[in-house]
């Protein structure tokens, strides 16, 4: 595994947020044709999660604040996948 660079290397959500977006990009060629919709949806909640990690302050105070504004992305993006 390569140094961490930034302070977001070293949080192991962003680690399982980066390897989502791996598994996702393998997963996305499986989606029958006609549903690109749900292909972006897919591809823009996945890049959100990364996107929301690397946009917070991560003091106490403003991490609970981001939490509970990620929560229900994460959700959905859940649903979608289990569906």
């Amino acid at each position: 595994m390569r140094p961490a660079l930034f302070d977001h290397d070293r949080l192991e959500v962003y680690q399982v947020a980066r390897q989502f977006k791996r598994q996702l990009q393998g997963l996305l060629p499986l989606i029958p044709r006609g549903n690109a919709n749900l292909v972006d949806q897919l591809k823009r909640a996945a890049r959100s999660i990364t996107n929301n990690i690397l946009s917070v302050d991560w003091m106490p105070h403003n991490a609970i604040g981001f939490l509970l504004r990620a929560h229900p992305g994460a959700q959905k993006t859940f649903r979608i996948c289990t569906s």
